[in-house]
């Protein structure tokens, strides 16, 4: 068989070439993927198709289509699978919820539950209000299960979380800024509560207890979340002790 005869197109998939030499390299690799789509062992190639093979510059070039085209396919993939994990991101998280966690309480009764203790509110003597904010969202959400909360995150939805008053629904920014000021009070309630006390403590006269208090106090004071980089970083901090990933949304 003549691998570069004159035919106007390819003998196997009729795909067209204005141009012979570009019909010629196709015909050659075209050849031989049926060759390989129709065998179930090794390609044998035959004698009469030997004197036919292409030289070995037309060999590389042919190399270069074949690796361009396996590259495109590459991308098409990453795409492919881009559009599906969109798709499985449409699940709705809500209905999962509903059917699957329980809360004993809301998440308003669970936020006014919470009590932040002097050990939380000394933090801030020696650490930035952000490592001392941490530290108390930290030591909140350790001890048990995501699930024993009235607030849930999925690691595949990022920075989104879903609270528990009633029914489940997605908490709103204003949600969340509430959430953070009150364990803000908090903090600092708990830190004017020690420092009625702590002077004893610190082993420090009153001149420079008072002083160290003044500097922590400064911290804890210049503090507002309604400022968008303040609001994303005590958000990132409550994301990353929530996280879940359940496969089973998937």
């Amino acid at each position: 068989m003549n691998l570069l005869n004159s035919t106007p197109c390819c003998v196997n998939c009729g795909k067209r070439y204005k141009k012979r030499e570009n019909l010629n390299k196709h015909l050659f690799l075209c050849t031989l993927l049926e060759k390989s789509r129709k065998s179930k062992g090794p390609i044998v190639i035959e004698e009469e198709e030997v004197i036919d093979l292409p030289s070995q510059r037309k060999m590389f070039e042919m190399l270069i289509a074949l690796g361009q085209k396996y590259v495109k396919l590459e991308e098409e993939m990453v795409e492919v699978k881009k559009w599906v994990g969109k798709k499985k991101q449409k699940i709705n998280v809500l209905d999962w919820l509903s059917a699957n966690v329980v809360c004993l309480g809301s998440f308003d009764t669970m936020v006014s539950s919470i009590v932040v203790s002097s050990v939380h509110a000394k933090f801030i003597l020696n650490h930035s209000f952000y490592d001392t904010f941490h530290h108390l969202i930290h030591a909140i959400f350790k001890k048990e299960g995501v699930e024993t909360f009235s607030i849930f995150a999925l690691e595949q939805k990022v920075n989104t979380f879903y609270i528990y008053n009633g029914c489940w629904e997605e908490a709103s920014r204003e949600k969340l800024t509430w959430f953070f000021n009150k364990m803000h009070m908090k903090l600092v309630n708990a830190f004017y509560q020690w420092k009625k006390v702590g002077q004893e403590e610190s082993g420090l006269n009153k001149d420079q207890f008072e002083t160290m208090c003044d500097k922590a106090l400064i911290k804890l004071m210049d503090v507002d979340f309604r400022v968008e980089n303040t609001f994303s970083k005590a958000r990132n901090m409550l994301f990353k002790e929530l996280k879940t990933d359940n496969e089973s949304l998937y």
